[in-house]
């Protein structure tokens, strides 16, 4: 199979690059998939794509037609289309919210479809309120599937707009699931925050909760705060720092390189999520599984579905209280027995679902369709 996938692409710090940089490599690892093309953005650093020219024999091409400044990226998709002649293109959407290059590409996986050529359209997030949102969301059923990563999503497109094909294909974790490794006595204990800071993720209640766990309990604690504000909260991490200059043993990384994320990861004792809601699925948490990492989490109504339908758990706290988080850390960092049974739990979870089984699962779905399209042609 001739396979093209659309996409943000890591090192770019747009929504869903990381998962698209690994949803790409895999499906390159792939031995039904014999060529992949990545149709991406036109300013990533070729640093990260050395290693995709050749992948277990698969020839893979970074096409860079995508700009996030221009509003004819549906054309330029169309042209690369026409060019590479894939037999199938996913696209990897973060949401069906609208912004003003994606007026024209919501239209994509329809004309592309009636152009013969098979598509599924990965959606991380549904939203069903408000006229552009719906409108978006009706267009992009167009496709030939629309895959979701949580059974609850698949049921509000149901529900809201009479969809029959949507399909659940897991989120899936990056690398291989890694077993919890014991913690060193005489090492700090590392909490370990990760992501895009300033909207819903919030790093302030996080340093005021350490800071109450360490007057409690004397713990040698270190807080690791990985990542970069996100597009809409330009500033946001300075700021922070500036308002907390006086607090200790605080590090910010900036933005972590695909090769150093894993180190970040490993290095920590627990993973911490401040957050007062989610956009879809949570793609740290399934990081944290795969390296083996107890976490704290938020009881918002995302992270019970996640919890309930993938098994990933984590002591939990209320997302609008220093206290409860500063409980839910205490409880991890000075119980080795509770935070290895929360660790194995989380492990366990990320094991059942790795971006290989993923994309075989994605390689199926498509032969069907293929095959489908076939016996329609036949009669």
């Amino acid at each position: 199979m001739k396979l093209a996938v659309v996409t943000n692409f890591t090192p770019s710090k747009s929504n869903v690059s990381e998962y698209g940089y690994h949803l790409a490599k895999n499906f390159a690892k792939n031995q039904d998939v014999s060529e992949l093309i990545v149709f991406t953005e036109n300013s990533i650093d070729q640093t990260n794509t050395n290693d995709y020219s050749k992948i277990n024999g698969c020839t893979v091409k970074i096409n860079e037609c995508l700009d996030r400044k221009t509003t004819k990226n549906a054309f330029s998709i169309l042209k690369a289309v026409k060019e590479e002649k894939p037999d199938a293109i996913l696209f990897n959407i973060h949401s069906t919210q609208p912004n003003s290059n994606s007026l024209m590409s919501v239209l994509l996986p329809l004309v592309l479809k009636l152009k013969g050529i098979s598509t599924i359209v990965l959606l991380h997030q549904v939203k069903t309120e408000g006229f552009l949102n719906k409108t978006f969301t009706r267009l992009l059923l167009q496709a030939d599937l629309v895959t979701v990563t949580l059974e609850e999503q698949a049921r509000l497109l149901r529900e809201n707009f009479n969809a029959h094909n949507v399909s659940v294909v897991r989120h899936g974790s990056f690398t291989t699931p890694v077993f919890p490794q014991p913690v060193k006595k005489d090492e700090p204990k590392k909490v370990l925050a990760f992501g895009k800071f300033g909207t819903y993720k919030r790093v302030e209640i996080l340093i005021e909760a350490i800071e109450q766990v360490r007057k409690r309990t004397e713990q040698k604690i270190e807080l690791i705060i990985a990542g970069t504000d996100a597009p809409e909260a330009q500033g946001y991490l300075d700021k922070v720092k500036k308002s907390y200059h006086d607090v200790e043993d605080i590090f910010f990384t900036g933005y972590v390189e695909e090769n150093d994320v894993k180190h970040v990861f490993k290095e920590s004792t627990i993973v911490a999520f401040p957050y007062t809601s989610l956009e879809g699925n949570a793609g740290i948490l399934h990081q944290a599984g795969a390296y083996g990492k107890a976490t704290v989490l938020p009881q918002t109504k995302d992270f019970e579905i996640i919890s309930q339908e993938e098994g990933y758990t984590g002591a939990f706290f209320n997302e609008r209280s220093i206290s409860s988080l500063a409980t839910a850390i205490e409880s991890l960092i000075v119980n080795d027995e509770y935070r290895t049974e929360v660790a194995e739990t989380n492990y366990q979870a990320a094991c059942k679902n790795t971006l290989a089984s993923v994309t075989s699962s994605y390689i199926t779905l498509f032969k069907n369709i293929i095959d489908n399209k076939y016996s329609y042609a036949l009669v």
